[in-house]
């Protein structure tokens, strides 16, 4: 019985795993420093997305709890955010809740706290090495997309690039989306560490 309950459970966590990644939340952050989120459906299901945003400083031009359909490989622009004139602290918070419109697989829906940081990386690099290590040893919750691990995770790197104007021979991994931010062709990645995270990441 016990090994039933362990094995039900590493394939619960196996199928989300696998669902999460079929939703990706995207922060991109403007000049006027307001921040477009939106999510793309990578999979080959429809999927109805709630999504609630906990802000501070903040306003958006949507209502919150918001409920979205998205369509096998649709994109949609889920809220713009625009900071607060005079507010000290401006942060945000997404939750969200996918599960696809055939409500008969609903053991895959799935809760995220979407994470404020998203790195890019590659195998076998020191910096993205260290990234990785100094994200963990602070307890900082983060998305790491992989470039070397399948077809799908450089995909979404390059559709990243894509939506920012850049091209990937002019970008050097690990690349860093902090709310919405890109940081890029980082040379030294623990000056780096040491000064961003320490008020953004909180």
């Amino acid at each position: 019985m016990k090994t039933l309950i362990v094995a039900l459970s590493s394939l619960l966590f196996t199928t989300i795993t696998v669902c999460q990644n079929q939703i990706e939340i995207i922060k991109i952050k403007n000049k006027d420093n307001s921040v477009v989120v939106s999510a793309k459906n990578r999979s080959m299901e429809t999927y109805e997305i709630s999504v609630d945003i906990t802000l501070i400083g903040m306003i958006a031009d949507t209502e919150f709890p918001a409920v979205i359909i998205l369509n096998p490989n649709e994109s949609k622009q889920i809220a713009t955010l625009v900071p607060e004139k005079g507010a000290l602290d401006r942060t945000y918070k997404i939750h969200y809740r996918a599960e696809p419109e055939d409500r008969a697989n609903t053991i895959l829906a799935y809760d995220v706290i979407e994470p404020n940081i998203t790195i890019y990386t590659k195998n076998s690099q020191t910096e993205s090495t260290y990234l990785i290590k100094y994200l963990k040893r602070k307890g900082i919750p983060f998305l790491e997309v992989n470039v070397d691990y399948n077809d799908e995770t450089m995909r979404r790197y390059t559709d990243m690039l894509t939506r920012r104007g850049l091209k990937s021979k002019e970008v050097k991994l690990p690349v860093v989306i902090n709310r919405g931010e890109i940081n890029y062709n980082i040379k030294d990645i623990e000056e780096f560490c040491s000064k961003k995270f320490k008020t953004d990441s909180k």
